[in-house]
């Protein structure tokens, strides 16, 4: 297939999007094995002042996530310890109706910071 053909072919693919939310488009983007190039073409014709303004909100997202994601850890290891400050086994079930063992588990997921499971916790 030529260079071409191949253009005709992704513009084709790509007018079958139509309306696509982001998440979808960003799917492909990656299926194509594309995202670092994409990006790259982006960040190059975007102008300095924008690419700062995305370069904060994007720390802003980040200390905002670390942020919920230390409130997770730390309502999990404070249901550990009144369970334990109770008096109660390490195996028994906390205020939460779960194993001390399932809080543990809750820490090392929130921890995990390629995991975004904690995103769905109730705090």
């Amino acid at each position: 297939m030529s260079n071409v053909e191949h253009h005709v072919t992704i513009k084709e693919a790509v007018a079958c999007l139509g309306d696509a939310d982001g998440e979808t488009v960003e799917t492909v983007i990656k299926e194509l094995g594309m995202t670092e190039q994409l990006t790259r073409q982006l960040v190059m014709s975007a102008s300095h002042w924008f690419i700062s303004m995305l370069v904060e909100e994007k720390q802003g997202l980040e200390r905002q996530d670390m942020i919920r994601r230390m409130q997770c850890v730390k309502q999990d290891a404070d249901a550990i310890l009144a369970h334990l400050m109770d008096g109660k086994s390490l195996d028994g079930v906390t205020e939460y109706g779960v194993q001390t063992r399932t809080h543990l588990d809750n820490i090392t997921i929130a921890c995990e910071l390629d995991n975004n499971e904690h995103k769905t916790w109730k705090l």
